[in-house]
């Protein structure tokens, strides 16, 4: 390779780090290797290597640049945080904690170093522990938004029940966290204090009938939550009822908390009768969330099991289904679609239809908790043991917030996971 002076490196990494924020990090990856050739002991070109890699999957090479980087220097705490979620993605997770308290250490002030060593807590079911580290998530970027900065001066990340007697919940990010967390609204209902709920409006419905008519806010609806400001309302976000109520994993019971409509129930069994199959099943196979890792797989990665003539498979992936159109055009439409229904937007009728089924089959996506809140049987499949903090190896792919959940990691094992996904079916 013939050797780049300064200007042609310093644009090189510009490409480099362009291609990664574009979303190519194969390209990325050939630039950075560039650079490394003539100045391999670069800690910055290294330190993006290894989260180029990181996109990709490939862990090996990805934790062999970031050990470079920390080799050249062992005081840039960004370098730990960095190993810190390679370690938590790949579930090394003592590893993980080592080395997001070594960032902690030498950067004490930044809270995303005490969220994710307290997210692998949760994963580590330290609940007793993990609530403390957790918090520091609302002081995160992530957490910046025009609902936080309405909120700012009246939010809190501990409160006495006993006083404050009007409470506003902010539900958490991603409309499976609000639902997963709302399963200790019952329990702060049970306090009899005067309290509001700021969430999706796709799931108004379901929460009012589900928690004791209490008022659902529409999260966008900044109206009405500064009508609650002036109330002198505190605010708590959902995650963070978790230190009073789920301190220890006896404190779960895994038993379902919303109640799905009576007559959208019976509108989806009369839809379900005109097929002819003595089980039904739903099926979701990918997730567009790639923050915590590809959560997919392919349609035609579960032909196998849905191969099976007994059991009707009802679609519950939302989105752009082409993929379902060409499966279904080749497997004599072995997956059943309901035009009836918006997956996506009708979240109270995605639960009835669900609770009209006999399972779910899902990879990790919001279907997980839609199944798990009206307590019906799903079995996950994860491609790599990903970060969910329901569930891990700690507890045989069992979840205490679900009691009727079951996840199978794949690990070039898929066609004797869905061999026993069959089974259990």
């Amino acid at each position: 390779m013939e050797k780049l002076n300064k200007n042609q490196l310093t644009n090189l990494f510009k490409k480099g780090t362009n291609e990664l924020n574009n979303g190519d990090p194969l390209k990325a990856i050939e630039c950075y290797k560039k650079i490394l050739f003539i100045k391999k002991n670069n800690e910055v070109v290294l330190n993006n290597l290894s989260y180029a890699y990181f996109i990709i999957g490939d862990y090996i090479n990805s934790e062999k640049s970031i050990l470079k980087a920390i080799d050249i220097n062992k005081n840039n705490p960004n370098f730990y945080y960095n190993l810190g979620n390679l370690y938590k993605r790949v579930s090394r997770l003592d590893v993980a904690i080592k080395n997001y308290d070594m960032a902690i250490s030498l950067e004490p002030n930044n809270h995303n170093y005490y969220y994710n060593k307290g997210y692998v807590l949760l994963k580590q079911k330290k609940y007793h522990l993990a609530w403390q580290f957790f918090e520091k998530r609302i002081f995160t970027k992530k957490y910046e938004n025009k609902l936080s900065n309405l909120i700012k001066n009246y939010l809190v990340s501990s409160i006495d029940f006993s006083k404050e007697k009007k409470i506003a919940i902010v539900a958490e990010q991603g409309l499976g966290d609000q639902i997963l967390f709302s399963s200790m609204y019952k329990n702060l209902l049970d306090l009899k204090v005067n309290v509001k709920f700021i969430n999706d409006i796709r799931l108004r419905e379901i929460f009012e009938r589900s928690f004791d008519n209490s008022e659902s806010i529409n999260n966008k609806n900044y109206s009405r939550i500064n009508d609650l400001v002036a109330e002198k309302y505190k605010f708590l976000f959902s995650g963070s009822l978790g230190q009073y109520f789920r301190k220890n994993i006896n404190d779960f019971d895994g038993d379902p908390f919303l109640i799905p409509n009576k007559d959208k129930i019976h509108k989806y069994r009369g839809i379900l009768s005109k097929h002819k199959f003595k089980k039904f099943v739903g099926i979701s196979w990918k997730s567009s969330n790639i923050e915590s890792g590809n959560k997919s797989l392919l349609l035609n990665d579960l032909k196998p099991l849905l191969a099976n003539k007994n059991i009707g498979f009802v679609n519950l992936q939302y989105g752009n289904n082409s993929e379902l159109k060409s499966f279904n055009n080749d497997n004599n439409n072995a997956i059943i679609e309901i035009e009836e229904i918006d997956l996506f937007n009708q979240i109270d009728d995605v639960i009835s239809l669900i609770h009209c089924l006999d399972a779910v089959v899902t990879t990790p996506t919001v279907n997980i908790d839609l199944a798990g809140s009206i307590g019906k049987k799903c079995i996950v499949i994860s491609p790599f043991d990903c970060e969910i903090f329901t569930c891990s190896k700690l507890n045989e792919g069992k979840s205490e917030w679900y009691k009727n959940q079951k996840t199978f990691i794949v690990n070039d094992d898929l066609d004797f996971i869905l061999k026993e996904i069959t089974r259990l079916l």
